[in-house]
Order: C-alpha cells, then sequence, then structure tokens
C-alpha cells in the first residue's frame, strides 16, 4: 500500500491571494513578514517606492532559471537574485517567481501572456515570491512605483 503524499501544514500560511490584470487569481508571500498586512488595506498599499519610479525593465526569465539579473536590471529595479519555476505539487497555482530586492516597491511582473502581477515589496528582508497561473510563464518586464 502505497502513502498518499500530503502538502505541508504550512502550505497556505502567509500567502496573500491577488487578481491579475486579466482578473485571474494570483498569490504572493514574504519569507521574513506577513505581506497580507498590506495587502488587504488599500490605503496602506500607497507606501512610496524608495527607489524612482521604472516602467517595463525588459528581462527574459524563463521557467527553469535564476540567478543575478544584469546589472542594468539590478540597477534599474533594485532586484538582486530571482528564480521561476513550476509550484510546488500541492500549490493551486503553476508557476512560481521568486525574488530578493534591495528597495521597497510596488513590483509588476509581465508575463509573455501578457498579463501582470504585482506584488507591493515594503519590507526589504527575504524572499518574496508570486504563484500564478499562465499558458506563457515568462516573465519579460518589470515596472516599480
Amino acid at each position: 500500500m502505497s502513502e498518499e503524499q500530503q502538502a505541508p501544514p504550512d502550505a497556505n500560511v502567509g500567502w496573500a491571494e491577488m487578481k491579475s490584470d486579466k482578473g485571474d487569481g494570483y498569490r504572493v508571500k514574504a519569507s521574513d513578514y506577513d505581506i497580507s498586512d498590506k495587502t488587504i488595506n488599500e490605503e496602506a498599499n500607497s507606501v512610496a517606492a524608495s527607489g524612482p519610479k521604472f516602467d517595463n525593465v525588459s528581462v527574459y526569465w524563463t521557467v527553469g532559471s535564476s540567478g543575478a539579473p544584469s546589472q542594468d536590471v539590478q540597477n534599474r529595479t533594485a532586484i538582486t537574485w530571482y528564480k521561476l519555476e513550476k509550484a510546488e505539487w500541492y500549490s493551486p497555482y503553476q508557476y512560481k517567481l521568486s525574488f530578493n530586492c534591495a528597495d521597497t516597491y510596488n513590483y509588476s511582473f509581465k508575463d509573455q501572456e501578457p498579463d501582470t502581477y504585482g506584488v507591493n515589496v515594503f519590507q526589504n528582508p527575504g524572499t518574496h515570491s508570486v504563484e500564478y497561473r499562465s499558458k506563457a510563464p515568462i516573465i519579460v518586464s518589470i515596472s516599480g512605483s
């Protein structure tokens, strides 16, 4: 008799459910703080970026890729590391983008579908994650405000 796999008990802890630009569900999480503290309260979402605003910085992050973005992308977006992978088997979503950053921004990540997924980073420490569904999951641009 084979044992049935079970999701870890904390598999859904700390995730905040969101809606993409197309209206599809996705979720976000921060490893070192409760990101839902800011996503629930719209007024709190107005935290200003501590760096300059940027629009549509081009990247080409494929599923299975990870590492430090180019120095130009790091300078413009404050993202110092990323990883795009298939989501864990127990996730309700298909893909997971994780990233570290050196500044606070309300990030928007656009995939090839195109659809856009926002993550309001209001504290720098730790890894931030976005889980989403997409027919074309490659991340092609990043904006921040």
